[in-house]
């Protein structure tokens, strides 16, 4: 069975602790805690690349969509406009 949350947030870099605090919202217990860990820094730096780099000329008003998926063998997020 898998588990699927989605998120919005602005393109702000304060919204950081947010999206760390949606992804833990995952039933992940089953996964290794080195791995969860280097998944949810994976997240935080896609996360502030994605404000800092490419949403560097927008409005911090400018939503970023987040869509994340576990299910017992695989573990996706995605970024998207517009779900």
């Amino acid at each position: 069975m898998s588990q699927t949350i989605s998120l919005e947030v602005s393109t702000n870099l304060n919204e950081l602790a947010k999206v760390l605090a949606w992804f833990e919202q995952l039933n992940h217990d089953a996964m290794p805690m080195e791995v969860w860990l280097r998944c949810k820094t994976a997240l935080a730096e896609v996360f502030t690349n994605a404000v800092r780099h490419a949403h560097k000329n927008m409005p911090t008003e400018t939503p970023i969509y987040l869509e994340s998926t576990l299910s017992e063998n695989s573990l996706e997020i995605k970024g998207n406009k517009g779900f």
